[in-house]
């Protein structure tokens, strides 16, 4: 549909780090949504869902809301849009950005001190944000944020985005490229090409980069699995075909990057082999630590489902509006409800929890869009990113605890570790016996800093902290459920005894326990306390 008069007048210089008055009030921006302008009906929209029904309807009469103290009050719609990099010097990024954004307000949303006109001053305000971004390999790219998901929606676009995170990031972080070992898992799958299909593969000692799955399996078991008599079978070839949609796109995936292995659990520990499952079990931190990178298949809750295209309910994908940057510059922007940050169904699995924290490098499809992380940055996919440092810690591969800083690396392991147990618990096991298991790398890492026995999840050398572990549950609010015994599943029937009752691992929900040492050691000299 074609724009109104205003939008159709409207460029990115016009808006770009300045105020600019769009509508002289809402019932005007209103009027050009009911006429079918697409930016003027995407504006409003976004006020309506950023604010108070009541507020709507009060300045859609000509009234100011009834929140706002007295004083001046503007009815005019203002736009505002920012994007500020801040510069550092790694070479390798303009710098961590919030990724910008256009600035719905009613009444001027920027004003400075020496300017306030037009501005409303009462305390409260009427706003709603717009993202912004240019289209893969178009100029605009070279100076706002990429977007790929939405505008354009295929798997090439988003594989290109991936690629070019994965290669800068391979070729500017010195941080990331350090690994644990170049030694690869028991199995991977050889991911062939066009002229011959993919395989299982034994390494034997191989030493070539790979790519690992961190995915949910959902409840479908039609997959096609490893298992002892499907062995032989897999190891001349796998009919791609007949595998589910989640790890069809991952070997895909693979090739698409120009690499030739990847690790999927499901096809590369043997399924029902008990023994197998124990060993591999065990080396997480291997199989996650040595990848080159980890496909984190976030927005999925079921492998049957796939992961490189967001569902259509995730956003309101088609809804993005064309603004050129200038008169003179025909290049466009592309304004946008925001992408939400949320990850999807994975961060509620327990399984999945140390097969992120472990991975050197992490490609990430959250619900509405790409996040590309590593050891050295978080970047997401409308243009937000963020420096994370490069702070070893007992997870990073190559960290060794000397002598001089045992004291400090100690303390610092076990801030982490029950930092671990903070998000960890928070988090969902098809099967509630695997509590132990699905965080052993992580619990491998740190002894090897603490040199501590390890019992039924606390240290023994921390054993009163790691004893004062309680609910998040608070019957004031509503943000925790009550910590439970664990129930029975299909995987475990009742009753489930997992650990002794004063480890945190005896119950199912979220727990904490006391981080600051010091307060423990204060709770621990109270008099009342040393007569007991």
């Amino acid at each position: 549909m074609p724009y109104c008069k205003v939008c159709a007048k409207l460029t990115i210089d016009d808006i770009s780090n300045t105020d600019f008055r769009f509508h002289g009030n809402l019932k005007s921006l209103k009027q050009g949504a009911d006429n079918n302008c697409p930016l003027c009906a995407l504006c409003f929209t976004r006020l309506q869902d950023e604010n108070e029904s009541q507020v709507i309807y009060d300045l859609l009469d000509g009234k100011r809301p009834n929140r706002s103290r007295e004083g001046a009050w503007y009815h005019s719609i203002w736009l505002h849009g920012e994007y500020v990099p801040v510069e550092h010097n790694t070479g390798s990024r303009r710098g961590e950005s919030s990724g910008g954004g256009v600035w719905i307000s009613v009444g001027r949303f920027r004003a400075g001190f020496n300017d306030m006109e037009e501005t409303n001053i009462s305390g409260f305000q009427v706003t709603a944000r717009l993202s912004w971004y240019a289209l893969n390999r178009t100029s605009a790219a070279l100076s706002y944020p990429e977007r790929c998901i939405g505008a354009d929606p295929d798997a090439n676009t988003q594989i290109t985005l991936a690629r070019s995170h994965f290669e800068e990031c391979r070729k500017f972080h010195k941080v990331c490229a350090v690994q644990r070992s170049k030694a690869m898992p028991t199995r991977v799958i050889e991911v062939g090409d066009k002229s011959r299909p993919s395989r299982l593969l034994v390494t034997e000692g191989l030493e070539e980069p790979y790519l690992a799955l961190s995915y949910c399996w959902g409840p479908s078991q039609t997959t096609v699995k490893l298992a002892k008599d499907t062995f032989d079978k897999m190891i001349t070839g796998i009919h791609e075909s007949r595998l589910t949609k989640t790890h069809q796109e991952a070997i895909n995936f693979t090739r698409a990057l120009g690499l030739q292995y990847i690790w999927i659990d499901a096809l590369c520990i043997i399924q029902g082999d008990e023994n197998d499952w124990s060993f591999e079990s065990r080396r997480m931190e291997q199989v996650y630590g040595n990848a080159a990178l980890t496909i984190v298949a976030a927005r999925s809750s079921d492998a049957c489902l796939g992961f490189i295209n967001p569902p259509s309910s995730t956003g309101k994908i088609g809804k993005a509006c064309a603004i050129p940057l200038s008169p003179s510059n025909k290049d466009v922007l592309y304004l946008d409800v925001p992408r939400t940050v949320k990850r999807g169904p994975v961060w509620t699995r327990g399984w999945c929890f140390q097969e992120k924290i472990l991975s050197n490098r992490s490609v990430i499809f959250c619900e509405t869009q790409l996040l590309y992380e590593c050891r050295t940055w978080e970047i997401w996919e409308d243009g937000k990113s963020k420096h994370l440092g490069s702070v070893p810690t007992f997870l990073a591969p190559g960290f060794v605890s000397s002598a001089k800083n045992r004291e400090a690396d100690i303390a610092k392991t076990l801030s982490m570790w029950y930092q671990s147990l903070y998000d960890f618990t928070q988090r969902k096991l098809s099967n509630p016996h695997d509590v132990f298991a699905a965080i052993a790398s992580i619990a491998k890492l740190a002894k090897e800093v603490l040199q501590s026995r390890y019992l039924a999840g606390l240290w023994e050398a921390d054993l009163v902290r790691g004893l004062l572990w309680k609910s998040m549950h608070s019957f004031l609010g509503k943000r925790c459920e009550p910590v439970t015994r664990p129930k029975p599943t299909a995987f475990a029937p009742a009753p489930v005894l997992r650990a002794p009752s004063w480890s945190w691992a005896s119950v199912e929900g979220h727990i904490r326990n006391e981080t600051d040492a010091r307060r423990v050691k204060k709770l621990f000299a109270k008099e009342s306390i040393k007569k007991l």
